[in-house]
């Protein structure tokens, strides 16, 4: 490892993101979720239109859970990969802070400085690998 805390920090953020982002990008599929998507939308115009048919309903629930479902398994891998970071973060540099030209964050404590660039980078990394 490097001897920059700020340095080491940054690269894990840039890793946990690229990790995440690759995860999503693997498993989350953009085309089930649009058809979904598309599916409950023509289902609910359907049911304002008419009375409320069982089997629409029904229909409704069912990709409402199997929407549901494809968000987990991204939310539940991402929420472990991010408490793991901040994990290391706050273990291996506990007490060190960054400072930045910003009167806002003028002393920030390294590990919220770890969450925000990873929040940074993950956004950056989803539109560039077009993660949903």
């Amino acid at each position: 490892m490097i001897d920059n805390p700020v340095l080491n920090v940054l690269f894990l953020a840039f890793f946990v993101s690229l990790v995440v982002s690759l995860y999503q990008r693997k498993i989350f599929s953009k085309s089930k979720i649009n058809q979904i998507k598309t599916e409950i939308d023509e289902i609910r115009k359907k049911l304002l239109k008419s009375e409320a048919d069982e089997f629409l309903v029904k229909k409704v629930v069912e990709l409402n859970k199997i929407f549901v479902k494809e968000n987990m398994k991204v939310l539940i891998i991402t929420l472990l990969i991010g408490l793991l970071g901040i994990y290391l973060v706050q273990h291996t540099y506990s007490g060190y802070t960054v400072k930045l030209p910003i009167p806002v964050f003028k002393n920030l404590n390294i590990l919220y400085f770890y969450i925000i660039l990873t929040f940074v980078i993950g956004i950056v990394l989803s539109k560039l690998l077009e993660v949903s």
